[in-house]
């Protein structure tokens, strides 16, 4: 081979490993900015004192109702609905757990109803497939219900009440305990 033709080998070998070395400092560095896919959605803040917690209700649920029940050795329950749904049909009230109920135990309230839920293990998020999941927060135990079943036969307050009680589930997603004030 004549000195030319290794030249032009060699210059070939540089180029082709800066080529490789800039493609992998490049898939190495920070994801390239991306369009968001979500809107941001405005929430509002539903403070429950009663049982210590607070969530981010979705804009179906803004006008979002609750009622606390006393569980006796099992802790509080806030069973919920909304002003919406309770216009459009009085049984629909959150008295009726029209779309979901919480209940939040301490320790010793969890192992006192552990014969009365199907699963002993907790979850890290509520699934609606998963019976009776219990989520743990801090040293608190959050067990989610759905809703009590149809509040009425009427097609637009059924279709309400289906809407508010996935939007309170995904709503769940973002529970978190009050923090306790100083």
């Amino acid at each position: 081979m004549n000195r030319k033709t290794i030249l032009w080998i060699l210059a070939g070998i540089l180029i082709l490993a800066g080529g490789l070395y800039a493609f992998l400092q490049f898939r190495n560095s920070s994801p390239l900015p991306q369009a968001e896919k979500t809107q941001n959605v405005e929430t509002t803040v539903v403070s429950i004192p009663e049982l210590g917690i607070q969530f981010n209700a979705l804009p179906e649920i803004k006008d979002i109702t609750y009622t606390i029940k006393d569980l006796g050795d099992f802790g509080k329950a806030a069973y919920f609905s909304s002003e919406s749904l309770s216009a459009l049909e009085p049984n629909c009230s959150s008295t009726y757990n029209s779309i979901g109920a919480i209940a939040v135990l301490d320790q010793k309230e969890w192992q006192a109803a552990q014969g009365g839920f199907e699963t002993g293990s907790t979850t890290s998020s509520f699934d609606p497939n998963y019976p009776d999941p219990a989520l743990q927060l801090g040293s608190k135990y959050i067990i989610y219900d759905g809703a009590g079943g149809l509040c009425a036969a009427n097609a637009d307050t059924t279709k309400l009440q289906r809407t508010q009680t996935t939007a309170l589930l995904q709503s769940l997603s973002s529970l978190s305990l009050i923090p306790a004030a100083n």
